[in-house]
């Protein structure tokens, strides 16, 4: 099952998706009212070529855009390239989606996930076991993505969440503020950053310009 996170400019959107080992939570953050959608609610996906040319400003500002895939990089999972690669997906034709494009970014032992880009927007996929039962994807539009305040949020059944997201070559690393006032940086690998959400209140990142912002968080409690 993909659950979808279609961002619109500003609210957060909350949604459970069945997946092994219970009901996940996925969140899209964005500036404005997000829209979401079931894959459960589509018709079965059939194979079909996405467009093979992907936005020359997501190539110029993104290196895991730009880059080959590493040689033991995992593919997009099969139920998330159907759904993506039929002509007919919302989402695909939104964001004119190349799944032959997908790069695969650990950036922990224990985060991975899948960028997809297109000519009009790119999507990150977070699958939610090795042999996803479901996965959960946020997308918006290369605007969005060069701002750096594209991000979601996967909260597991037990615990505190995960804030994700892209960011622009700019980063290196994004500064986290806690709620006591307390900072750290957090490594940026392959354009992508995965944060606890925890007692995180911000994050401190830069633009495609270089510009500093500061992105609020929600509590993940």
């Amino acid at each position: 099952m993909l659950t979808n996170h279609r961002r619109r400019p500003a609210s957060i959107a909350l949604v459970a998706i069945l997946a092994a080992g219970g009901i996940v939570a996925g969140t899209a953050l964005s500036q404005g009212a997000s829209s979401t959608r079931n894959s459960a609610q589509l018709s079965a996906s059939s194979a079909g070529s996405q467009p093979t040319s992907v936005s020359s400003e997501l190539q110029q500002n993104f290196a895991v855009v730009r880059n080959a895939p590493a040689g033991d990089a995992l593919p997009l999972p099969t139920n998330v390239a159907s759904q993506l690669g039929d002509p007919t997906d919302a989402t695909a034709s939104e964001f004119g989606l190349d799944t032959a494009a997908a790069r695969y970014v650990a950036v922990s032992s224990t985060f991975a996930v899948w960028v997809v880009p297109g000519t009009k927007g790119i999507c990150i996929i977070k699958a939610h076991s090795a042999s996803p039962a479901g996965a959960s994807i946020v997308c918006d539009s290369v605007a969005s993505a060069d701002a750096g305040t594209m991000r979601g949020m996967v909260i597991p059944p037990a615990g505190s969440g995960t804030v994700f997201g892209i960011l622009p070559d700019t980063n290196t690393t994004v500064t986290v503020t806690a709620r006591d006032g307390t900072s750290q940086q957090i490594p940026v690998v392959d354009n992508i950053y995965a944060v606890p959400a925890g007692d995180a209140q911000a994050l401190l990142v830069r633009n495609a310009a270089g510009g500093e912002l500061s992105l609020a968080l929600p509590s993940a409690n």
